[in-house]
């Protein structure tokens, strides 16, 4: 499953649109997982499905975000940690820096 990073998700209060962003991105990085396991890499790998917690998450996110980056030598670039999921500005930025970092990603593994 791949996200549509296109779509408008605007601060991600909407709990419809939260939860389609959250499974969408849960199975993606469950993806990135499965396939570095398939390589014999092993990742730091936390529970994405849900944000009870925003900081938590976010915090979570990014810990995995760089045990990906140095898997597979991707310069992440900004601080995903670095939002404020309530504002539509600085979401709109995080959601197009995070897309680029996913595409970098995805390349390097051929997905």
């Amino acid at each position: 499953m791949n996200i549509d990073w296109t779509r408008e998700l605007g601060s991600l209060n909407d709990q419809q649109d939260r939860g389609q962003f959250l499974m969408e991105h849960g199975f993606t990085h469950e993806t990135i997982y499965t396939t570095l396991l398939g390589t014999g890499v092993t990742i730091n790998h936390y529970p994405l499905f849900e944000m009870e917690e925003e900081e938590t998450w976010l915090v979570s996110h990014m810990q995995e975000h760089v045990s990906i980056a140095n898997a597979i030598n991707v310069d992440i670039g900004f601080d995903l940690t670095n939002v404020d999921l309530h504002d539509n500005e600085t979401t709109g930025v995080w959601m197009q820096l995070h897309a680029a970092l996913h595409s970098q990603i995805d390349q390097s593994l051929g997905l």
